[in-house]
């Protein structure tokens, strides 16, 4: 059964005991839903898988720095592969220091031809969407590159419908624990709501980790 974005919200107001209309709704729709895309950026933050995904990149000619400028993008992840017709080569991540130390002039270097493709990439985490090439394309060349990317969140602006959630079904548990971990810190003043906040906090967290366990112990192995 796919789990919705409405069968969240009203799990979440049946913990909180909280009816869906009337005066006395403590939590409106809107943040209900809120907290939901919330929880997405906090799961992606936490597990980055969640949002991998590998598209066809088109290189800017003549530059050796190339950029994701993908809406919602995070981060690079990998450069995978040239994309051209004849040439599917792959693609290898090294160390730009020792690029730099043995071919100084490399973002120069005319003496590559460009029927080799792009072979190496390099990559600065503190710079997460840009990557450099060697060589340095003179055409827009095709590449396929994998990379980190937010969903399209949910809207507040109406209320809470049979929309798919934007990550797999088995994440619906850590994001109503992560929608009621915020409901309850809206009343921080009161120390049993600050305890359930943490409490459901906690559960998130948890699962994620317990989820990163489970997928080691069953990845596949050389």
């Amino acid at each position: 059964m796919s789990m919705t974005l409405d069968k969240i919200t009203e799990k979440a107001r049946l913990i909180l005991i909280d009816p869906s209309s009337g005066t006395d709704k403590r939590w409106e729709d809107a943040e209900l839903v809120g907290w939901v895309n919330d929880s997405y950026l906090a799961l992606i933050t936490m597990r980055p898988d969640i949002g991998m995904t590998w598209e066809q990149f088109t290189c800017t000619a003549d530059a050796s720095e190339q950029a994701i400028t993908v809406t919602g993008a995070i981060r690079l992840h990998s450069v995978l592969r040239n994309d051209e017709s004849g040439d599917k080569s792959a693609i290898q991540l090294v160390s730009q220091s020792l690029l730099d130390t043995q071919h100084p002039e490399w973002r120069n270097d005319t003496t590559v031809t460009e029927a080799t493709g792009i072979q190496f990439y390099m990559h600065d985490p503190l710079l997460p969407l840009k990557f450099s090439v060697y060589p340095v394309p003179t055409t827009a060349r095709k590449l396929w590159v994998a990379y980190v990317k937010l969903p399209t969140l949910h809207s507040t602006a109406s209320a809470p419908s049979s929309l798919s959630l934007l990550v797999p079904d088995h994440y619906a548990e850590p994001i109503l624990n992560y929608v009621l971990y915020r409901a309850f810190s809206k009343d921080m003043e009161s120390t049993s709501a600050a305890n359930r906040a943490a409490s459901h906090y906690q559960l998130f967290a948890s699962a994620l980790g317990a989820g990163v366990q489970s997928d080691t112990a069953t990845a596949p192995k050389n």
